[in-house]
């Protein structure tokens, strides 16, 4: 069968059952009755799909006929319980071997190959298309719901009647499940679309180690080269004064610092790279044809770091960052959404930007997603980042003098259990002398515990082989998935 038949059955379910009922604090099910609706769901998939005590979704056939008949069934019991514990039998079905699998992700990628080939079919001859999805269900116009992997590890409560009060007290439905989540479309910004990717590491980690380089602390005149102001009109109609062209002046520099940072990061095996805003360059950034960027395909095939996070490249009035696997395929693009004011008076130059937002799906792990800078400090992007898409990891590559509204925002994550990493430049601050290049946020119970800052380590003024080790705890524990453990964070020089 097609994987996306059994997640449209999902989005049928979810989109019927939030139809009808409210699943916030749904309240605790006493024993004889939750066993009773078990029974009864239990019986009706038994009829419907055969024994579902053991195999998994990618075993079963969902055909049209039978998903009408499961969904028609619950419509004439319309209660809410059974709406709950159907999706949680459901969600439990899930096989993420066959998702995470070759066959599974190339069968994702190649639904958004077709989709862009039947969009615009000849603008996209000879060109690389990247293996993302919008969703695992296909009837996201029938439905208006979008269901998403959930990659997201808490520890399973082995007593069912604490679980059960768990669930009872609950802030919505998401809360009940542990493998996919939904977002409803239009909870989307207006105009924007999801990227999904799925990535499976191959290993599994108690611990996840990210390398960071602040790439230099020389000033901004010394590192960037900003061209003429350009006159504009902005997305209201008004004019407007933007900044020209922002380039590097020393790209080798900037190169070369990377790529000895992503090779020490192999020898320590972290678990991802980052580099921060703007010290991007074409060579790091861009890819042959087939998708691929040499510079990462390691000779010995190192598995780590399974996500290589390039700082972004400012280009034809756009900044993004490139994001490749291990073996160095490009997996997606992030780009900037929302443009810096430069003293108040001339605007970042963003212009014709995609208005995506790639999601990195990694098994074992959880949601990555990166905003970039002044996108974090927008109210409204931030919350649909972390309360709506519910995204694990907030890689935040950034450029800026100040860091006392990323100090504040970040907090924000921790009700919602992700963690943010706000990387900034030594540049950035060289002449402010402000002590702070970074804060790495983990959602710990107790938020005054969640924040560790990341200082200028002792590099004598020689930033061009700078590296940060920075180890944070990835167990989590409970429904609002808290974790335990401490941030360690270690200054390396190259």
């Amino acid at each position: 069968m097609g994987y996306s038949d059994f997640f449209n059955l999902i989005a049928d379910v979810i989109c019927s059952a939030i139809e009808n009922h409210s699943f916030i604090d749904v309240g605790i099910l006493e024993d004889d009755d939750l066993e009773k609706i078990n029974q009864e769901i239990d019986g009706m998939l038994t009829e419907k799909i055969g024994d579902v005590s053991t195999d998994t979704y990618d075993k079963k056939l969902f055909d049209s006929e039978t998903c009408e008949g499961i969904i028609e069934w619950c419509r004439e019991r319309n209660d809410k319980y059974i709406y709950l514990y159907l999706l949680r039998k459901l969600d439990r079905m899930i096989n993420e071997d066959f998702l995470c699998s070759d066959y599974g992700m190339e069968q994702m990628a190649h639904r958004n190959r077709q989709a862009a080939k039947e969009k615009d079919p000849e603008s996209l001859k000879g060109k690389y298309i990247e293996p993302c999805f919008e969703a695992l269900n296909t009837n996201l116009e029938e439905t208006g719901l979008m269901i998403l992997p959930n990659f997201r590890v808490i520890s399973k409560n082995d007593d069912e009647k604490q679980e059960g009060k768990e669930i009872g007290r609950m802030s919505g439905l998401n809360d009940a499940l542990h493998h996919f989540s939904y977002i409803k479309k239009d909870e989307l910004l207006p105009g924007y679309r999801i990227k999904n990717v799925i990535i499976d590491p191959g290993w599994r980690f108690e611990q996840l180690q990210v390398g960071f380089t602040p790439t230099t602390n020389k000033g901004k005149e010394e590192v960037f080269k900003v061209g003429e102001d350009i006159d504009l009109r902005d997305e209201s109609g008004h004019n407007c004064k933007y900044l020209g062209e922002i380039t590097l002046r020393d790209k080798e520099g900037a190169t070369k610092n990377y790529l000895d940072c992503l090779r020490r990061s192999r020898e320590e095996n972290f678990g991802v790279l980052l580099g921060t805003e703007m010290f991007g360059t074409e060579e790091l950034c861009e890819t042959r044809a087939s998708g691929m960027n040499p510079l990462y395909a390691d000779d010995e095939n190192r598995p780590l770091p399974f996500l290589i996070v390039t700082p972004s490249l400012w280009k034809n009035k756009s900044n993004a960052v490139s994001v490749f696997t291990a073996g160095g395929e490009l997996i997606g693009k992030q780009y900037k959404q929302f443009p810096f004011t430069y003293k108040g008076e001339k605007k970042e130059c963003l212009k014709d930007i995609p208005r995506e937002i790639l999601l990195v799906h990694v098994r074992g792990i959880g949601k990555f997603a990166f905003p970039i800078c002044f996108d974090l400090l927008n109210k409204e992007y931030r919350n649909l980042l972390i309360n709506k898409l519910k995204t694990d990891f907030l890689m935040c590559p950034s450029y800026s003098s100040e860091s006392l509204d990323f100090e504040r925002v970040i907090l924000e994550a921790v009700s919602a259990g992700s963690y943010v990493f706000w990387l900034n430049s030594c540049s950035a601050v060289a002449k402010k002398d402000l002590g702070l290049i970074g804060s790495v946020l983990v959602p710990k119970e107790k938020s005054e515990d969640s924040v560790k800052k990341i200082c200028p380590g002792d590099c004598d003024g020689n930033c061009g082989t700078c590296l940060f080790s920075i180890t944070v705890p990835i167990k989590r524990i409970g429904r609002l998935g808290h974790v335990e453990g401490d941030i360690d964070i270690k200054h390396i020089m190259l």
